[in-house]
């Protein structure tokens, strides 16, 4: 193979990566990210910030799907109705007030964007809170997870056809939720 196929290939590669959002998280979850961070006086350090679009889960949709059995083939069809993830880990570069998160800012920046909390829970050195957001046909279409540790901060937002994956889960499984050890 000549040099100039190799350019080609290596160019065509790193376009299709970049245009379906498999390196870099978007402009909305960095502004909710430096909304998360605000809400604190001492500062974090990005320690994982990426995202995975939608040929990398058809992907993995696929590679789910070789195995023959019936659980997973359920999994690949619920990673099908999901578009996008994106996934944002920041650790503390010191201590801080843990009670200095303003859970309420949030709120009502998110509120301001559409964004509905469905869960809220509160422990004595972590907060988790769950956000939803539906689209015009009141169909869930991302959810965003905040999780604020004494240690870190985690951000995971999800964007597709929530409402099927939904279904996926409970046709499989009902309402049994357990714990696993």
């Amino acid at each position: 193979m000549n040099l100039s196929k190799i350019k080609i290939i290596t160019i065509t590669g790193t376009l299709l990566l970049f245009f379906t959002g498999c390196i870099n998280v978007n402009k909305n979850f960095k502004e909710i990210r430096n909304n998360v961070l605000s809400n604190f006086d001492e500062s974090f350090k990005k320690s994982n910030e990426f995202a995975i679009g939608p040929a990398a889960m058809h992907l993995a949709s696929s590679f789910v799907n070789i195995e023959e059995n019936e659980t997973d083939m359920d999994v690949g069809l619920m990673l099908r109705q999901v578009n996008k993830i994106q996934i944002g880990i920041y650790e503390r570069k010191k201590s801080y007030n843990f009670e200095s998160y303003k859970k309420d800012k949030l709120k009502d920046h998110l509120s301001d964007e559409n964004w509905t909390r469905i869960i809220i829970n509160k422990e004595p050195n972590s907060i988790s809170e769950i956000f939803v957001k539906e689209d015009n046909d009141e169909k869930l279409r991302q959810m965003l997870v905040v999780n604020v540790e004494s240690e870190q901060i985690i951000i995971i937002e999800l964007s597709g056809d929530l409402d099927e994956l939904i279904a996926v889960a409970l046709a499989n499984n009902g309402f049994k939720i357990a714990a696993s050890e």
